[in-house]
């Protein structure tokens, strides 16, 4: 077959066209859901990690023996070189029912702000306490704010009257001395007398106690009860 110019021509040209124009490459399929009825391959689940798969060690406090009573939590005071060893036992504070006046203050400038309830000469107030193995006894602080009348007294005098459930009435005479100050937020700080504390001892159980003061040359005073603070429970601890 013999080719004409104008023949070769159209054809060259088509071959340039045809390989100008690359392939169709098939593109990605749109992604359907399946239906919920059918089975498709889940992912696999990662790996859990180890600390995930042991059980981390509890510790828990051992019950006290049948006839062993906790003794006193005390902390060692190295400022206080006259005291016992020197020791300090600790108490936890007691409400009373009744909804004092407070002071806001602190013994020493190192201290955070704590409340002083302010009870005044014949109030009466009351509290609820337990007699619990090592808890014996309910502690009575007071003091007096050192100004007024007594300001150039050595001391002042007071009585203060403890009753605990249908007991007889408890008196003790009481004497204020001259002591540190308060330090109260913005204002000039307190002279008060030194804490003078008064034990209460008490039965196994729960108690209801009444504290009342008498005859008190300050203008009023502070009340604070509280309670001892036990040691430590053993504690089991988990290997």
């Amino acid at each position: 077959m013999i080719l004409t110019r104008p023949a070769v021509l159209a054809l060259a040209a088509a071959c340039a066209v045809a390989l100008a124009m690359p392939a169709r490459a098939e593109g990605p399929k749109p992604w359907t859901p399946k239906s919920p009825g059918s089975q498709g391959v889940s992912a696999p689940a990662p790996a859990a990690a180890y600390d995930t798969l042991r059980t981390p060690p509890s510790d828990r406090p051992l019950p006290t023996p049948a006839g062993v009573t906790r003794s006193l939590d005390l902390r060692y005071e190295p400022s206080v070189p006259d005291s016992l060893l020197p020791l300090v036992p600790l108490y936890r504070e007691i409400k009373t029912d009744e909804t004092l006046s407070v002071y806001l203050g602190a013994l020493r400038q190192d201290l955070p702000v704590r409340p002083y309830p302010v009870v005044e000469d014949g109030q009466t107030v009351h509290a609820t306490v337990d007699g619990l193995d090592g808890q014996s006894h309910l502690a009575i602080v007071l003091m007096v704010p050192w100004f007024g009348d007594i300001l150039p007294k050595p001391y002042a005098l007071g009585s203060l009257v403890v009753k605990v459930d249908d007991a007889p009435e408890l008196k003790s005479k009481l004497m204020f001395t001259p002591g540190p100050v308060i330090y109260v937020p913005g204002q000039r700080p307190l002279p008060v007398s030194n804490p003078t504390l008064v034990t209460i001892p008490l039965a196994p159980g729960r108690h209801r106690v009444q504290v009342k003061l008498k005859g008190l040359e300050a203008a009023y005073a502070f009340l604070l009860l509280g309670q001892p603070r036990l040691t430590p429970p053993a504690i089991e601890r988990a290997r």
